[in-house]
């Protein structure tokens, strides 16, 4: 991808924030090939929630047209990725870029008094912030 051979070519140890994320996952990981990634959204990711909608990893379809737009624009529809939709989202795009189930990790951690939500994939993490903006 040409960003990331501008934004990483090396494939440096990076961290890196991305807001305004919602359930778009793979732009970042693919562009930035980073090894810590924080994604900060106004909707909230809540550990228990998204845990349980993992557990639901094999009925998660993954239509055409969702990965035909990412790949083509590099985004998707964002009423696919807000609000309640945000673990659907998350859950396309994890399969999307081929993340095995038994590789992801879930658990609410708290930060400056605030819980928000820690993803494992692979070891790398990333983790899934909430933000009022």
């Amino acid at each position: 991808m040409t960003i990331k051979e501008i934004v990483n070519p090396d494939n440096r140890d990076l961290t890196v924030l991305y807001g305004g994320s919602g359930a778009d996952i793979s732009y970042c990981l693919l562009t930035t090939n980073a090894s810590v990634s924080y994604f900060v959204d106004k909707t909230p990711v809540h550990a228990e929630r998204l845990e349980e909608e993992i557990g639901k990893w094999e009925s998660v379809i993954l239509d055409n047209e969702y990965v035909k737009g990412k790949k083509k624009k590099g985004y998707s529809d964002g009423s696919d990725v807000r609000n309640e939709k945000i673990y659907a989202g998350i859950l396309k795009e994890l399969k999307a870029l081929g993340v095995k189930r038994q590789s992801i990790r879930v658990e609410g951690r708290e930060f400056d008094g605030e819980i928000y939500t820690h993803l494992s994939l692979n070891g790398l993490i990333r983790e899934l912030m909430n933000e009022e903006i």
